[in-house]
């Protein structure tokens, strides 16, 4: 599971700050959560900014294993 928000920031382990990622994407999330706070951006922005980037990586994973699963489907027919 992955902070949306780093949890050293809110204190925040509830259901809304938490998504699971691979290790993979869990590496990209922080390169642009590294970023992001090198400017120092309000909390909401901060937030912002890291919801739509986890979201997007989280969206090609999804399509790459829905892809993978019926070219799966087709090779076994």
């Amino acid at each position: 599971m992955h902070h949306i928000i780093p949890f050293r920031l809110t204190r925040d382990n509830s259901p809304t700050n938490l998504i699971p990622l691979c290790r993979a994407c869990h590496k990209r999330v922080e390169s642009v959560f590294h970023d992001v706070e090198a400017v120092e951006p309000p909390l909401p922005v901060t937030r912002l900014v890291l919801f739509c980037s986890i979201h997007a990586r989280r969206t090609v994973t999804l399509h790459m294993l829905k892809s993978s699963a019926h070219a799966g489907q087709r090779a076994a027919a």
